[in-house]
């Protein structure tokens, strides 16, 4: 019976021991990216992720979707993705996504602009791959590589505008698949299947027949994808010979590089998604540091672990379950869910020694909803449950702290969690909060305000004598109810921080993070 080592890609995944161990010589490293870039900021992004490949891999594979839905489909987003796709150091395919095509306003007009400029990205390699293409759809193509083939195919989500066109091409896909895996197969040992769709119903004509194909295949399979945003590693999804990733969105995460590895019955993939999110951080906390919006940093979360913020904000918006982040509405439709940009990494870093931060500092994680508070609020309590253990936690009335306090703000379900007898997150408190009849001190980690309603546009270090007055009011009835005080839209200087520490409000608002370091520095 042949013996599949798909296991191998698990135990590298989650072993560090494991993965400092001499691995087998691959027979060929390759690279997959996609859902990038998603804003002009990403553009960068996306040409420093395929300069990093130099030296490092012999083909990179771009899965689809070079803009965000909500973006129109305009020429001039095409043409830049494709300028930068053809600096790639390594050859560089790319398949649609439903993004710049069926979702568009225009589907026609849009697939126009993909094939003028993103079609046959190979006809500017300095080496010949001998790519092979289906007569019918140009698209989807098919080249071999030390006993590897790679096969990529028009496959994506969104929108069905032409019912008769859609059933067409999945049949056309089909057919280039059933080919590439049952021609010529004598001396590969692998095959790749890229597409952009994340498997669902609308997908049943193509996989229904594609899963039988792979299973008489009786080599390895890769089904790679992008469209969920989210890593996905799931060896049951089809025969034993069949595993199915989907990659991260490539805005948050760098390309995953895939190995094959190993002869005769046991090859495997080895995957390594760079995703370093390692131990527990090992620089010195900062009590004081909140770090504000942090999501627009180019690595949220990480950047601030790593300059030693122990309180950081995330915004969050509900949409279809889903509990999305960004800062106005139009942000949120990115795609960066909450669980993949905070929730996942720091579950990974707690698993490794019960801890976030070395010496044992508990970090606070503001969630500001700005989406109505009862329905956001279920939605993440559900997709709190699997993090539960290292999160502070309500239980029979009693709060139980954790390495991670969630804190609620903006659109807070205020009653609902003073009410529940057991739930995992605090609330960030206003001063108004202690006069409710149901004011509970140990239900809040914090009580924020806003600076410009008390004291206008004048800067914590320009304060007069009655506004410095009244800071010093706030502060004492903070302490007094033995809660930090936060202020946000407070300058983001060192002058302002220098005096608000002075003043005594705990929580310190940052933007600019290399600023803090070096205030930091300094004050050290």
């Amino acid at each position: 019976m042949l013996r599949w080592s798909l296991g191998l890609i698990l135990l590298v995944l989650a072993s560090p021991a494991l993965a400092r161990e001499e691995p087998p010589a691959p027979r060929i490293v390759f690279a997959a990216l996609g859902d990038l870039p998603y804003s002009e900021p990403e553009y960068p992004i996306l040409e420093k992720q395929l300069a990093s490949l130099a030296g490092r891999v012999e083909l990179a594979v771009h899965v689809g979707d070079i803009k965000p839905g909500v973006l129109p489909c305009v020429e001039s987003i095409y043409a830049e993705v494709a300028r930068i796709l053809k600096t790639s150091p390594v050859p560089c395919f790319i398949i649609p996504g439903d993004n710049e095509w069926n979702d568009c306003f225009q589907p026609a007009t849009a697939w126009a602009l993909w094939t003028k400029h993103l079609a046959r990205l190979d006809a500017h390699w300095t080496e010949d791959w001998q790519v092979a293409r289906q007569p019918i759809r140009d698209e989807n193509f098919a080249c071999d590589r030390r006993g590897v083939r790679f096969v990529g195919i028009n496959l994506v989500g969104g929108r069905q505008q032409d019912a008769d066109e859609w059933r067409a091409r999945l049949a056309q896909d089909l057919a280039w698949v059933q080919k590439a895996l049952s021609e010529e197969t004598d001396g590969l040992v692998a095959a790749v299947v890229f597409g952009h769709a994340l498997p669902s119903a609308k997908h049943r004509a193509f996989f229904d027949a594609f899963l039988p194909a792979v299973e008489a295949f009786r080599k390895p399979v890769l089904y790679l994808h992008g469209d969920g945003h989210r890593w996905t590693w799931d060896p049951s999804f089809g025969p034993r010979n069949l595993l199915r990733v989907q990659v991260d969105q490539g805005g948050i995460a760098p390309p995953v590089l895939i190995s094959v590895v190993g002869e005769g019955n046991d090859v495997a993939f080895r995957i390594d998604r760079r995703l370093d999110f390692g131990p527990p951080v090992a620089v010195q906390p900062s009590s004081t540091a909140h770090a504000h919006n942090d999501y627009v940093h180019p690595r949220p979360l990480l950047d601030a672990l790593d300059h030693g913020f122990t309180s950081i904000e995330a915004d969050v918006f509900l949409r279809n379950g889903e509990l999305l982040v960004g800062h106005t509405w139009p942000d949120a439709l990115r795609g960066r869910s909450l669980e993949s940009l905070y929730l996942d990494p720091l579950w990974q870093r707690f698993r490794a020694d019960e801890k976030i931060f070395r010496d044992g500092t508990a970090l606070q994680l503001l969630i500001d909803f700005k989406t109505d508070a009862e329905p956001t609020w279920e939605a993440l309590q559900e997709k709190l449950l699997p993090y539960r253990r290292m999160l502070t936690r309500v239980v029979k009335g009693e709060v139980r702290r954790g390495a991670v306090t969630i804190a609620i703000s903006g659109n807070r379900p205020t009653r609902a969690i003073l009410e529940a007898t057991s739930c995992d997150a605090l609330l960030d408190g206003r001063f108004g909060d202690p006069q409710r009849p149901d004011f509970d001190r140990q239900r809040f980690a914090l009580i924020s305000a806003s600076w410009s309603d008390h004291f206008g546009r004048t800067a914590p270090n320009a304060l007069s004598p009655e506004q410095h007055q009244e800071l010093t009011r706030l502060v004492a009835t903070a302490q007094e109810w033995k809660l930090p005080l936060r202020f946000w839209g407070t300058p983001n200087d060192a002058s302002a921080w220098r005096a608000l520490k002075a003043a005594g409000v705990a929580w310190l608002s940052a933007d600019d993070f290399e600023k803090w370091k070096k205030l930091m520095s300094e004050m050290r």
